[in-house]
């Protein structure tokens, strides 16, 4: 009889790929030894995010598709998702859902509204076994004391436990990862954990944890911002990777550790991010029942996140209201020089002037009649989803 499951490694990195010089460095040293160590071939399933690049994402696969033969880079808006997925087993179907919220358009140094960022699925047949496989990159955090993504990275990770919730039904095991930029104290891992009823591979591995698994800004990083560690002196647990078997199968965590940290014989790291592994034990068991929802616990997190994205709503009208006031001076000031005479010397000036106005009036007209309005839809379509899931605990109760 043929052995249904076995022992699965899984791999998550952020692989720092942002092809801007100066801001993201040694990028292509970096993305060359993350290539040589992934061609060893020692995960089964690998998940990277910020492959931005098309070039470093067709080196990656020239490189270690002889050990990976199945790979899925997940497209998406201007300049892509940077989400890709290697594996060693059948990946027979795939599919991108793009957030709602991505961050604002005018945050162009901050970049996430033009990556399009959302959740892949990539369903896998490993042994007989029906995987269900998710990788994310939800939104930055900027600003610890002024986050002011905060309601988009909750919508985004309530979003996400909604969409693996309601097309893992059919499926054997989930298995999530990615960059959640999120710490475990947040309320959008804990949406993950509780709605979508996901296990945290690092708080369930049998073995003991060796430290609290932080994977961005340790001080052992190179790339790591010396004042960031004012704030969290020994970096931040922001990369996952999580798990759920369905009925009849059941999924125990073996080991979870930090990987890919510095590079050998170099004094650099793969990225600024640590890689998070796992073996997971996947076996079929005809009388396991499957995860259950701790309603109590949903319900305490969904109360702090409908808090958190009715302030994102009150944010995002205060905004559409800013970019309403530059509308009208942009109007004002291009009104005035229409109807004056330069004076001389400075007619240069004044048309520079026209042109910069005239950039600025029908860019917050764009923001104002159409951003604001599709982020105000999203932010209020959430908080309609997380309020009926409030709702149906309590119709479920009566029964």
């Amino acid at each position: 009889m043929k052995t249904v499951g076995g022992n699965l490694k899984i791999l998550t990195l952020n692989c720092w790929g942002l092809f801007v010089p100066f801001v993201c460095q040694k990028r292509r040293e970096r993305m060359t030894a993350i290539a040589a160590r992934l061609s060893e071939g020692e995960h089964d399933i690998v998940m990277l995010q910020e492959v931005w690049s098309q070039s470093d994402y067709e080196m990656l696969c020239k490189r270690i598709t002889p050990a990976y033969a199945y790979t899925h880079y997940f497209h998406s808006n201007f300049i892509g998702s940077g989400t890709c997925v290697f594996s060693k087993y059948p990946i027979y179907e795939t599919f991108y859902h793009r957030y709602p919220v991505n961050g604002h358009a005018h945050r162009i140094q901050h970049g996430d509204w033009y990556g399009g960022k959302g959740v892949g699925l990539c369903k896998i047949v490993y042994n007989g076994v029906r995987i269900n496989l998710y990788v994310t990159h939800l939104h930055a955090e900027y600003s610890t004391s002024n986050d002011e993504y905060l309601a988009h990275r909750v919508v985004q990770a309530f979003d996400m436990s909604q969409f693996v919730k309601t097309t893992s039904e059919t499926c054997d095991v989930v298995i999530a990862g990615g960059d959640f930029n999120s710490r475990p104290t947040d309320c959008g891992y804990s949406l993950l954990v509780t709605n979508a009823s996901l296990k945290d591979a690092w708080l369930n591995q049998r073995e003991t944890p060796s430290g609290g698994g932080e994977t961005s800004d340790t001080p052992s990083n190179p790339f790591t911002c010396k004042k960031h560690l004012m704030d969290f002196p020994l970096g931040e647990r922001l990369d996952y990777l999580m798990y759920r078997a369905n009925a009849s199968f059941s999924v125990d965590c073996a080991r979870c550790y930090l990987t890919m940290g510095r590079v050998p014989r170099e004094q650099f790291s793969y990225s600024d991010h640590e890689g998070v592994a796992a073996e997971l034990e996947i076996k079929r068991n005809i009388t396991a029942m499957g995860a259950e929802i701790d309603f109590e616990k949903r319900k305490e997190h969904l109360n702090r996140a409908l808090r958190i994205v009715q302030s994102g709503f009150v944010q995002c009208k205060n905004e559409r209201l800013y970019f309403a006031v530059y509308f009208v001076v942009a109007c004002a000031v291009l009104a005035m020089l229409g109807f004056t005479s330069a004076p001389y010397g400075l007619a240069i000036v004044c048309g520079v002037l026209r042109v910069y106005f005239t950039l600025l009036m029908a860019y917050a007209a764009w923001v104002v009649l159409i951003i604001k309005p599709a982020e105000e839809n999203a932010l209020w379509n959430a908080k309609k989803d997380m309020s009926n899931l409030i709702a149906q605990e309590k119709l479920l109760s009566q029964f």
